[in-house]
């Protein structure tokens, strides 16, 4: 595996570099013995939108349990990783989902903006129309199945009964332990407080930190399910975990000519009307709550799901007791990012909103600092080029850097070549974006 430094976030010890500890992390006998640190736990809040015509906005809120596991046990997890996903890309070819699951894939050279571009180029040639259901899991890490997920484990791995290694590291992601995040500020003071005193490690030594566990301050999951979210092993354990609910539904998709994606906890299954019914879709999307429920022990809330039809170039509301579309609500189709209304397709337009409105913020900063100091010059003009402005997409050495700029036309780039039937807006959406951004540099 090649080197690399873990990131710098504080833990129990203290960043290291994977060449470093490579002789230890690849030893087995090794990680056998290992003692593992709790992972520290946050709590992060992700709010996701849903469109419709009539402009409103219902927000969805996801929770996401966040658990970041020490530097030492993260490149203990990266490397195991890396060996378990190469069993795992074997698996997805010789079962046929190689092209379906399209979260925490290394290596397929692909991203969110192609998945979406294939889906919604798929609805877009449907000629007479089509069918959609987009599913959410409901709590996926926090309820995937321990025993499930140890005999898919060692399905992938072809072992009979796990090695003790491998078995080391099942039960450090299911009989998990952690420190929640607050308490730790509550000793060292505020995350920002941390990091600005210079602090490295909370803790010095082994001592030191096992009089802190000795003060009550470990939790530990005693669940037969449920494992941490955000440990460099987790996202491809999911992924293991589904493999028999993507190869059943990707079959039953291909049955009817339809489409099938799955991105983490969100899927989406495209019908077309060429080769299903109205009575179909409702059986099949009957038959997946029932499949999540009964084999992967997954709930998939009805409350969470949506139904749409596309036909006539326009996305409508599912309704199973209107036959006609004049009958039908108009709607918007949100995926992976991004909003299609039939003929157009935008990126979400909370994430336009969030460029301008970062760029307001460092904007005001900056002429605020440079009315402070009495500069004749604005103060951090080099920050705000680089993040808000064409310029930014490259450093002042024409090395590649990157923006949201630079993500809109990634994103315009590759709808037009993957869906050229659709009209993609991206660039449009922030148009005039340098006359903007300068008025409000330079105002009076």
């Amino acid at each position: 595996m090649k080197d690399f430094i873990t990131k710098s976030y504080l833990h129990f010890d203290y960043r290291t570099r994977y060449n470093s500890v490579k002789d230890y992390v690849e030893d087995p006998k090794r990680i056998v013995k290992h003692g593992f640190f709790p992972f520290i736990h946050k709590k992060k809040v992700l709010v996701k939108y849903k469109v419709n015509d009539a402009g409103s906005r219902p927000v969805k809120i996801k929770p996401r349990e966040l658990y970041r596991a020490s530097h030492l046990d993260s490149c203990i997890y990266r490397y195991y990783a890396d060996c378990l996903n190469k069993d795992y890309e074997k698996v997805a070819k010789i079962r046929g989902i190689d092209d379906n699951v399209v979260a925490y894939r290394v290596g397929k050279g692909k991203s969110n903006i192609d998945y979406a571009a294939e889906a919604i180029d798929f609805i877009k040639r449907s000629n007479d129309g089509c069918y959609i259901f987009l599913g959410d899991f409901e709590k996926f890490f926090d309820t995937l199945d321990h025993e499930y997920l140890k005999c898919k484990l060692k399905e992938v791995l072809s072992m009979s009964t796990l090695d003790e290694d491998w078995f080391k590291i099942f039960k450090t992601i299911t009989s998990f332990s952690w420190v929640e995040q607050k308490d730790l500020n509550d000793l060292f003071g505020s995350e920002k407080e941390q990091y600005k005193n210079g602090l490295k490690s909370y803790f010095d030594t082994w001592e030191e930190f096992r009089n802190f566990k000795a003060d009550g301050h470990v939790c530990k999951n005693t669940n037969s399910f449920g494992i941490p979210q955000g440990t460099p092993i987790s996202a491809l354990l999911s992924n293991i975990y589904m493999i028999d609910f993507d190869d059943w539904l990707n079959k039953l998709s291909s049955k009817y000519g339809g489409k099938y994606l799955r991105y983490a906890d969100d899927f989406i299954l495209i019908l077309p009307f060429s080769t299903s019914s109205k009575d179909i879709f409702l059986e099949i999307v009957r038959e997946i709550l029932q499949y999540a429920s009964e084999v992967t022990k997954l709930k998939i809330e009805r409350n969470k799901t949506e139904k749409y039809l596309f036909t006539n170039d326009s996305v409508y509301l599912f309704e199973s007791n209107k036959n006609s579309t004049s009958s039908l609500v108009k709607s918007k189709l949100d995926y992976l990012g991004f909003v299609f209304d039939g003929s157009q397709v935008k990126m979400r337009q909370k994430s336009v909103s969030k460029f301008y409105r970062n760029a307001d913020k460092a904007i005001r900063a900056a002429r605020e600092k440079s009315r402070i100091k009495k500069s004749s010059y604005l103060i951090g003009k080099r920050h705000i080029y680089r993040y808000f402005f064409d310029v930014g997409v490259r450093d002042s050495k024409g090395s590649k850097f990157g923006n949201f700029i630079s993500y809109a036309r990634r994103c315009q780039k590759k709808f037009d070549q993957i869906s050229p039937l659709t009209e993609n807006l991206m660039m449009e959406q922030i148009k005039n974006r340098r006359k903007k951004l300068l008025k409000k540099m330079y105002k009076n």
